[in-house]
């Protein structure tokens, strides 16, 4: 009498089982979709950089931005992903009529830096922005709506009350956003809490692809909100890179942010087309792990078209970037006008440059 579990007849290498075929086809697919998507993200965008230019002198717009800063992000590492084509929608846009440099920092420190740029201060070795003002304070006193993402390690983080007197709160750190509106104590639940910022958002201090689902959610809620200003904190690594398996990582992640971006850059462009909206876009390196330089990309958008910026001086620094930003929204001092980098004009009565220099 045959054995009614007969031993199933063994597979040679590379011979699959039809659920395992299903399963490559399937797989096969779904990267089919997702390079199909790639390249229409890509056409979309050269249909809007091929466009005539914008009209210069036309009727006023709302200015909106949105910032993204990524620490420990290296030149040479954001630029042999763009080489690559590992970050196809950055380099598009430096191709074009956006551009790309790279700004000098003062500060080997990550949280020098990050208040360097925040302040505008180069010569801060402050690691906190205890007494200072900061960019998004000045946009929160003239009435616009920053809106900050940001991981905990950015915000304070409250472990337990003191005493019994539960009004006072003890913090176990007090985040960098949090110590320009409450120096460091731990932040009261209200409105001085917020001099800096509309919303405090949370990120999870997670890989690329956790940044790019909250990053995408975070601009819905934005513009939900009508915010302002969207600045993004991005954490990709602990560091710079130091080993190849490490600058591969960081490569990976840079892809993922490069798409990222792209989304958020086709709804700007959409927003631009439809509304009297002028729309900045900026990917800035926070700097941090010794780094001396950072890079900068920078896009803007008006009436579904890329505002022509002019080149960007080599003394560029860190520094610049809030008044650059300043600028965007018509804020900027007299004082601090020499500092503005590559914009010939607000994002309020928008005009081209009359000279470009593209990257490479």
């Amino acid at each position: 009498m045959a054995h009614s579990n007969a031993e199933k007849p063994v597979k040679q290498p590379g011979v699959h089982a039809p659920e395992i075929k299903a399963a490559l086809n399937a797989r096969a697919m779904y990267r089919t979709i997702i390079v199909t998507s790639v390249v229409f993200l890509l056409l979309a965008c050269l249909a809007v950089i091929s466009s005539s230019s914008m009209k210069e002198g036309e009727d006023r717009s709302r200015p909106r931005g949105l910032v993204l800063v990524v620490p420990h992000l290296a030149p040479d590492i954001l630029e042999a992903a763009m080489e690559s084509n590992k970050a196809p929608f950055i380099g598009l846009l430096s191709a074009a009529d956006g551009i790309y440099t790279r700004l000098q920092t003062r500060n080997a420190d990550l949280m020098a830096s990050l208040v360097t740029m925040l302040t505008g201060n180069e010569n801060s070795t402050a690691t906190n922005l205890v007494g200072a003002t900061s960019f998004l304070q000045e946009l929160k006193r003239v009435g616009k709506k920053p809106i900050v993402l940001a991981p905990s390690l950015y915000w304070s983080a409250e472990n337990k009350e003191a005493g019994s007197n539960s009004s006072s709160k003890i913090c176990s750190h007090v985040g960098l956003f949090d110590s320009e509106c409450s120096g460091l104590a731990c932040p009261a639940v209200n409105e001085t809490a917020y001099c800096n910022v509309a919303e405090k958002l949370l990120s999870c201090n997670g890989k690329a692809h956790l940044y790019q689902e909250e990053t995408v959610e975070a601009f819905h809620h934005f513009m939900q909100h009508d915010g302002d200003l969207l600045y993004v904190h991005m954490d990709l690594s602990n560091g710079t890179p130091t080993t190849n398996e490490e600058a591969l990582s960081m490569m990976s992640d840079i892809s993922v942010m490069d798409g990222t971006l792209g989304k958020l850059a086709l709804a700007a462009i959409k927003r631009s087309t439809e509304t009297k909206e002028s729309w900045l876009i900026m990917l800035v390196g926070a700097g941090g792990g010794g780094l001396a330089e950072v890079p900068l990309m920078m896009a803007a958008y008006v009436r579904g078209g890329l505002v022509r910026f002019g080149p960007i001086s080599k003394n560029a620094t860190l520094a610049d970037i809030g008044p650059t930003l300043q600028n965007w929204y018509g804020l900027i001092s007299e004082g601090d006008a020499h500092r503005v980098r590559g914009m010939c004009s607000t994002g309020i009565l928008v005009s081209n440059c009359e000279n470009t220099t593209n990257w490479p």
